[in-house]
C-alpha cells in the first residue's frame, strides 16, 4: 500500500444486504496481505453514511461509478462491492489521475471512512524556558512515519537540535504568569489562558497574537482549556485551600460565527465532594479530562470521576473510579469510538467509555519510552506529563519532555521526544473478529534551547 498514491485491491467481498443492514456490513478487503473490514472502513457514527449510502440496499448507480477514496490518499473502485468473487489478482494499479472528483455528501462520506479528518503532518510544541516565556514550534513529523526513519524499540535515541520558534507568546514582565493552552478546531490558533485571567490568541501561521476577553477568576493553580464546540472551558486543574472559594471553572464563545467573542462566565459548581477540602484531603487534582458528545468528563485524584453536560450546564458524579488516564484524553470515531491517552504508566492505551468504569482494551507496552535507557553515560528523566496528538487515519503521535544530565561533564541538557504510532483495524477472514494493531512505532529526540525546559504539543 503506497500513501499518497495508488493500492492494488488482493481482494474485496460483499456483506449480504437485509432490510435495516447496510450492504457493506460483513464485507472486508485485503490490502497488501492486510484484511480490513468495509464495516470498520464505512460505519462512522454521526455522519450520517448509512443514510447516504442506502441502508440495507446497494450504493445508487451514480456512486457506483465514481471512485471512493477511503484513507489516506490510496482509493478504490466502488463497483468491487458488487462482487463477492475475489477480484484482486487482475486489478489493475488505479492511478489517481483517473480518478473523478467527488462533491458535496460523496466528500464528506470519503472523509468519514478516512477518519473524519485529513492526516495532520505536523505539531505545534509550545516550551517554556526558565524565565517562564513560552516559544512557539511547529514541528514536521511525517519523517517518523516513512520507512526507516527514527528510532525503535529497543534502538538507542538519536538526538537533534530543535529548528528556530516561529514565535513567542506575549506576556508582562512585572509579573509571573503561566499559561495553559488548547488548540483551536482551526488547527492552527492558540488559546493562552493566563494563571493572571488574561486570554491570548496566537496564531502560529502568521504569529500574529491578539487579546480575548478577561477571565473573572484568576487560575493561580492553573487550567485545563477544554474546546468543545463553539466554546472553550476552562476548569480549575489543581484547587488548594486559597482557590476553594472560586467558581470550577468559566466557559466563553472565543470564535463567534460572525466575529468577536462573548465574555467568560461561571460554569455551575460541581457535587460538592468532588472539590471539598479536609484535613485528609487538602486538594482537588484533576489528572484526567476528556470530551464526548456534549459532556466533558473528568476525574479527580481519590474522589471519582464526574461529567458536565454542557447544554444542560449540569453536573453528575458517574463513579468513585477514575479514568484510566493522566492529562488529556481523545475519542476518536474512526477507531471503534474508543477513547485514546496515555496511562499513568506512561503507556497508550485504548479505553471503552461506555463501560462503567471504562474498560482498558488495549495496552501498548511497547509505547513506553524506554529507548532513552541505554543512553551513554547520562541518566534521563522524564517530566510527569505528556501530550497525545490523534493525526488522523490511525496516527498518534506521543510527545514527552525531560533532561539528560551527563556524569562526566557534569551538565543537564532538555530535552522533547516524538513517538509516532500507527494504528491499523483489522479482522480475521471471517470477519468476526475485529482488532486494533500497532504497525509503526518509531522515535526521536530534539535538544531544547539551552534554556528550555518543559514542552506542550497539540
Amino acid at each position: 500500500m503506497e500513501v499518497g498514491g495508488r493500492v492494488r485491491c488482493h481482494s474485496l467481498w460483499q456483506g449480504g444486504s437485509s432490510p435495516g443492514r447496510p450492504w457493506w456490513r460483513g464485507g472486508g478487503v485485503k490490502l497488501c496481505g492486510e484484511l480490513f473490514d468495509l464495516e470498520a472502513l464505512f460505519s462512522c457514527k454521526g455522519d450520517g453514511f448509512d443514510g447516504a449510502c442506502g441502508v440495507g440496499g446497494s450504493p445508487s448507480s451514480s456512486s457506483r461509478s465514481r471512485w471512493w477514496r477511503l484513507s489516506g490518499g490510496f482509493w478504490a473502485d466502488s463497483p468491487f462491492f458488487s462482487s463477492s468473487a475475489d477480484s484482486g489478482g487482475n486489478q489493475e494499479d488505479l492511478d489517481q489521475n483517473q480518478v473523478k472528483s467527488v462533491s458535496g455528501d460523496r466528500r464528506k462520506m470519503a472523509a468519514a471512512a478516512a477518519g473524519g479528518q485529513r492526516q495532520r503532518k505536523r505539531v505545534i510544541v509550545v516550551i517554556m524556558d526558565k524565565r517562564d516565556d513560552y516559544f512557539v514550534y511547529n514541528i514536521g513529523i511525517n519523517h517518523l512515519f516513512q520507512p526507516g526513519a527514527g528510532a525503535g524499540a529497543g534502538s538507542r535515541m538519536e538526538t537533534r537540535p530543535l529548528p528556530r520558534p516561529v514565535g513567542q507568546i506575549d506576556k508582562p514582565l512585572a509579573h509571573p504568569e503561566g499559561f495553559d493552552f488548547a488548540l483551536a478546531a482551526d488547527g492552527a490558533t492558540l488559546v493562552c489562558v493566563s494563571s493572571l485571567r488574561r486570554t491570548v490568541l496566537y496564531d502560529t501561521r502568521s504569529g500574529a497574537s491578539s487579546t480575548g476577553p478577561e477571565l473573572q477568576y484568576c487560575k493561580y493553580g492553573g487550567s485545563h482549556v477544554i474546546p468543545l464546540g463553539p466554546r472553550f472551558y476552562a476548569l480549575e486543574s489543581l484547587v488548594t485551600c486559597y482557590e476553594q472559594a472560586n467558581p470550577a471553572g468559566e466557559d466563553c464563545a472565543l470564535f463567534r460565527p460572525g466575529g468577536g467573542s462573548s465574555s467568560w462566565r461561571t460554569i455551575p459548581e460541581p457535587p460538592a465532594d468532588l472539590r471539598c477540602l479536609n484535613h485528609f484531603q487538602n486538594t482537588c487534582d484533576l489528572a484526567a479530562y476528556f470530551t464526548a458528545g456534549a459532556r466533558i468528563w473528568v476525574s479527580a485524584r481519590d474522589r471519582g470521576t464526574y461529567t458536565l453536560d454542557t447544554v444542560s450546564r449540569a453536573w453528575r458524579k458517574e463513579g468513585d473510579w477514575e479514568l484510566p488516564f493522566d492529562g488529556r484524553a481523545l475519542v476518536v470515531p474512526d477507531m471503534d469510538n474508543l477513547c485514546f491517552g496515555l496511562s499513568k504508566t506512561r503507556r497508550l492505551v485504548a479505553v471503552d467509555i461506555r463501560k462503567s468504569p471504562p474498560l482498558v482494551l488495549y495496552r501498548w507496552e511497547e509505547t513506553f519510552p524506554r529507548w532513552l535507557v541505554g543512553m551513554t553515560n547520562k541518566a534521563c528523566a522524564l517530566l510527569p506529563q505528556g501530550s497525545l496528538i490523534y493525526l488522523g487515519g490511525g496516527r498518534f503521535c506521543i510527545v514527552w519532555s525531560g533532561f539528560m544530565d551527563d556524569a562526566i561533564h557534569g551538565s543537564r541538557e532538555h530535552f522533547v521526544q516524538f513517538i509516532a504510532v500507527q494504528l491499523v483495524k483489522t479482522s480475521t477472514s471471517s470477519g468476526n473478529e475485529k482488532k486494533i494493531r500497532m504497525v509503526k512505532l518509531k522515535a526521536c529526540c530534539y535538544l531544547m534551547p539551552t534554556d528550555g525546559r518543559m514542552a506542550q504539543a497539540f
